[in-house]
């Protein structure tokens, strides 16, 4: 259940940008939202915007 939500919010961003693109941050912290919280964080984003 959890990944097809996370496939939902990518879509989202998407729908939300008209499909014309969106920053490579905001899918994958909608991909990796799961793994980017908490304390045992297991994911890190880091670099310029793209």
């Amino acid at each position: 259940m959890a990944r097809l939500l996370a496939v939902s919010r990518v879509h989202r961003i998407l729908v939300d940008g008209n499909w014309s693109g969106a920053p490579l941050r905001g899918l994958a912290e909608a991909q990796l939202g799961h793994f980017l919280q908490g304390k045992e964080r297991r994911a890190q984003l880091q670099g310029p915007e793209v």
